[in-house]
């Protein structure tokens, strides 16, 4: 199981030593059950607080770049976001480049076990405690086989339900169904909480697309889009042919368009594609 303890409890890396969590190795080795232990240790809700009060755009988390000048700022009324989640272990250094005499650190989620702890919490206290468990659960269940199936059709009762189990109280306080990222961000936190490779802004020679997931048989690329705009979701990944990018790979290729209503707070058009080559 080398490789899947790897996948879930390494990651962590202090500038060229990658290291693993031994409180998680320990749990592991006592148990022999994969679980975020190190993230069950504690709730961060100072840290999600700030995620929602900053609108915090979660599929961010895949792509940090930070001043090494911010790494040092300690004051909570001015600390960066990223380098508390960095401080407080949910993101780690990756790599680093200079430019000029400025350095910058670039930073990610450094395993499995912080990826599923900190989006599924997330999605948990944040956004759907409105909905029942036996809710939560079916939903969970059919996003991850509309996946693992290479069904992307039925993404979209699962999330239709989803947003419509949020209580309406929180959009009172929140504008958030103004905004295509509260949308993505969402997308992006259950394909991130099963545990699913994702590439948000994913850039090819054409542009750049919103959201691909890459599995063992299938690529699904996804583009977002609010009611409002003008272009058609689904019309523009054909016209900028974000498909070519991986027609070499021997894998389907799904494209998936989807707009969202603000007043509605909702799905309102979702279209999807599997590419065929000729």
């Amino acid at each position: 199981d080398l490789s899947k303890v790897k996948n879930w409890y390494d990651g962590y890396n202090f500038l060229g030593s990658n290291i693993y969590n031994p409180y998680d190795i320990l749990l592991f080795l006592d148990t022999k059950e994969y679980e975020p232990y190190w993230f069950l240790t504690g709730t961060p809700t100072f840290l999600l607080e700030l995620i929602k009060e900053k609108k915090y755009h979660l599929p961010d988390l895949e792509t940090i770049e930070i001043a090494k000048s911010e790494m040092d700022e300690f004051d909570l009324d001015y600390i960066d976001l990223n380098v508390l989640l960095l401080q407080a272990g949910y993101l780690t250094i990756s790599g680093q480049k200079k430019v000029g005499y400025r350095t910058y650190y670039f930073l990610k989620i450094p395993n499995l076990e912080v990826k599923l702890g900190l989006t599924e919490y997330i999605l948990r206290m944040l956004y759907i405690n409105g909905a029942s468990t036996s809710n939560r659960s079916a939903i969970y269940e059919k996003i991850y086989y509309a996946i693992a199936d290479s069904k992307p059709e039925d993404l979209q009762p699962a999330f239709f339900s989803f947003f419509a189990s949020i209580p309406v109280d929180w959009y009172r306080k929140n504008d958030i169904n103004k905004f295509e990222g509260f949308y993505s961000a969402m997308f992006y936190a259950f394909f991130a909480a099963q545990g699913f490779d994702i590439i948000p802004e994913d850039f090819t020679n054409k542009g750049k697309i919103d959201m691909t997931i890459e599995t063992e048989s299938s690529f699904f690329i996804f583009e977002f889009k609010m009611k409002t705009n003008s272009k058609n979701a689904l019309q523009q990944i054909k016209d900028k042919k974000y498909h070519e990018k991986y027609t070499n790979r021997n894998k389907n290729i799904f494209l998936i368009g989807i707009e969202f209503d603000e007043s509605q707070k909702n799905i309102s058009e979702f279209e999807c594609e599997k590419q065929i080559f000729s």
